[in-house]
């Protein structure tokens, strides 16, 4: 069985680039994925950080990075990419590669089992591919676009009613100086749901959204496009809304709320 019939559920039916590009991302995604379940079993050897001490490297994800690239590289030799740690490699083919190697690396090094690779293939009509491999769990997310979304193979059902919960990304965690407005808006956004949540895995986060485990997802800060590109078409190709805002008004960066489309006006307006 290939790679793409296992995890597509009409794999077989796809366009021949489509097949050749979630065959290649899903190749990537896997092999990075045990390369860091090898690693997650040991812990890192060694962890630094990038801008500060919210933003951590490990030699996990310089190796997740490595089997990535090289992948890409023998199949896919003249396509760009854009990758976390190893910046961006011109292309010429039109397609372009969006590589997290490891989301969730507070995560990964304390041991906390939330994290995951995270692969995205865009063109010039937007994200083409996603796949999300949380492989600590066995569970594979896969997007196509124009084809849907699925989970080990077994296609994402659109979502229904919601039933309360919700994944709140982008909250204020540090200790000093907290975003006391961004503080409140979020807690004013959450004040009609039963539960908050934030994984530190924006990745993660949004394949657990388009699998219906919460109902809405709300970033204000902290997920970047190597985080969600291939998790938002994961969204999307489930039936969700995906909304990309501009910062609110005393905020810096954009936000990203995604959710079951009838819930789109409510939320937007609190929002706004």
């Amino acid at each position: 069985m290939s790679m793409s019939s296992k995890y597509a559920p009409d794999g077989g039916l796809l366009p021949r680039e489509d097949r050749e590009l979630t065959r290649v991302a899903l190749a990537a995604a896997v092999r990075a994925g045990t390369t860091l379940m090898a690693s997650f079993a040991s812990g890192p050897s060694r962890v630094r950080e990038k801008e500060g001490p919210v933003d951590l490297v490990s030699d996990a994800d310089l190796a997740s990075e490595e089997v990535i690239l090289d992948r890409i590289a023998r199949d896919r030799p003249d396509d760009a990419i854009l990758s976390e740690e190893g910046g961006a490699i011109a292309g010429s083919s039109g397609m372009h590669w969006i590589v997290d190697p490891l989301d969730g690396t507070h995560n990964f090094v304390r041991g906390i089992p939330l994290w995951c690779v995270s692969i995205a293939v865009v063109d010039g009509s937007g994200t083409r591919i996603g796949v999300v491999n949380d492989p600590l769990h066995g569970e594979c997310f896969l997007g196509i676009r124009g084809r849907g979304g699925s989970l080990n193979g077994r296609r994402l059902p659109l979502h229904e009613e919601p039933h309360g919960g919700l994944v709140l990304g982008g909250s204020c965690r540090r200790a000093v100086s907290p975003d006391l407005p961004r503080a409140a808006r979020l807690a004013r956004f959450a004040s009609g749901f039963a539960n908050t949540r934030e994984l530190i895995a924006g990745a993660l986060e949004l394949a657990w959204t388009a699998a219906g485990r919460v109902d809405v997802l709300y970033h204000e800060s902290r997920i970047k496009l190597v985080d969600k590109a291939a998790g938002v078409l994961v969204c999307s190709e489930a039936g969700l809304a995906v909304h990309e805002l501009p910062p609110a008004r005393d905020g810096q960066r954009d936000r990203l709320l995604v959710c079951p489309p009838q819930m789109s006006e409510s939320l937007l307006a609190q929002v706004d």
